[in-house]
């Protein structure tokens, strides 16, 4: 059995296809951007299937859904090559990006906390210096 060149690699990858779809129709990422609402970094992670520059596969499987639908190509043979490689390489990195929205998460309440107390502090001096 022989192995998979390297074209036949590349063109089981959906970035890559839809990279190869977008110039043979003449356009460019940024107008992909604006007709899909998607930006212009995630549309380039996507192309280059830099799956770690993705969010969920939720929202990917949307991307790949609406990209295609602004190039006129079906999409879910997309999907289920993506689902494959995405999943493959979310189940590598699950812990880490797992441990990153944590993280993420305990800056945002400690963001919201600290700006909740500022409020009521402002309102304190306020409700003194008008009394």
């Amino acid at each position: 059995m022989a192995s998979p060149s390297d074209a036949d690699v590349a063109l089981s990858l959906p970035g890559f296809r839809l990279r190869m779809a977008r110039t043979e129709r003449g356009m460019t990422l940024e107008q992909i951007a604006a007709g899909s609402g998607i930006s212009l970094r995630t549309l380039a992670a996507l192309e280059a299937d830099d799956y770690a520059k993705l969010p969920e596969a939720v929202y990917v499987r949307g991307y790949v859904r609406r990209y295609a639908a602004l190039l006129g190509i079906a999409a879910q043979p997309l999907v289920d090559d993506l689902d494959v490689r995405y999943g493959a390489h979310r189940s590598e990195s699950d812990g880490a990006v797992r441990h990153q929205r944590q993280a993420r998460g305990l800056r945002r309440a400690w963001l919201l906390a600290g700006g909740a107390a500022v409020a009521l502090i402002l309102g304190a001096l306020l409700r003194v210096i008008f009394q």
